[in-house]
């Protein structure tokens, strides 16, 4: 009896190792409560309930694609909210663009307008439209500068999050240290896959882990000609209305972002 007992563990337990991080935390947690329930005592008895018990705290792996708001939500306890003093400081930013932006900016828009921008690619709507808005906005500096296709990490809770972020703005000069500013994704505006907002909500929720303090993460998604902006604050996120590149709000994306670099500059 007790030998069928440690034999159906040992099997159990070789199954468990297989599953999936959750599956096999949720596993395992359960295994650990039974051994504890039979009382049973001796060494090999201990070793396995130590092991089940460190298996239980298996740290799950999660890439950025893998989040919604919904998910965020539930998992870390963030909420969203509709009235935000930083994100309407960041958007009632004020800047009157002279001739040479206006030329600028309107070829942007119009390009995108007339040259099939609907229909680029993620990596086409990066060079012909986002990047040269940003950069445009003279947001770089040697205090902090804008990052592409760059790697942030960091755990939270029982989480191992990592992934891809499409634009940062960070402290560092040749990379990224400290991030201030995380920008998903690159949609078409006809195929939007997976969960932008998501996106760059845990990127953000990333940020504000590696920056340690209380102040303020911003953070942008843009499908296809509509940008929009973000902050998270605490355990609390604001997302603005849409603003589109094609039109008059180009000149609201550009203002927001020359606004975007003063709340930069009192975070450092």
């Amino acid at each position: 009896m007790v030998r069928q007992f440690y034999y159906d563990l040992y099997r159990n337990i070789n199954q468990g190792q297989r599953k999936s991080s959750l599956k096999a935390k949720n596993f395992f947690t359960r295994v650990s409560y039974r051994l504890i329930k039979s009382k049973r005592k001796g060494s090999f008895h201990q070793n396995c309930l130590n092991l089940c018990l460190n298996q239980s705290k298996i740290m799950q792996k999660s890439n950025f694609k893998e989040w919604t708001l919904d998910k965020i939500d539930d998992t870390f306890g963030l909420k969203q909210i509709h009235n935000s003093s930083i994100l309407a400081e960041l958007l009632a930013f004020e800047h009157q663009p002279d001739a040479y932006e206006t030329r600028y900016l309107s070829y942007l828009s119009q390009n995108y307008a007339t040259l099939g921008g609907d229909d680029w690619n993620e990596v086409e709507l990066e060079n012909k439209l986002i990047s040269p808005v940003i950069v445009f906005s003279d947001i770089a500096n040697e205090k902090y500068s804008y990052f592409l296709e760059r790697e942030l990490t960091a755990t939270i809770g029982d989480y191992e999050l990592t992934g891809r972020v499409d634009g940062m703005i960070a402290s560092g000069y040749r990379n990224p240290k400290v991030p201030y500013f995380c920008l998903n994704e690159y949609k078409r505006q006809t195929d939007p896959n997976g969960d932008p907002r998501g996106q760059a909500l845990i990127a953000m929720l990333v940020a504000q882990r590696l920056n340690d303090n209380k102040k303020p993460i911003f953070g942008s998604y843009v499908i296809g000609r509509d940008w929009f902006f973000m902050t998270l604050v605490n355990n609390e996120y604001a997302i603005s209305k849409d603003f589109s590149c094609v039109g008059a709000e180009i000149f609201d994306i550009y203002r927001i972002l020359k606004g975007l670099k003063v709340q930069i500059g009192k975070l450092i």
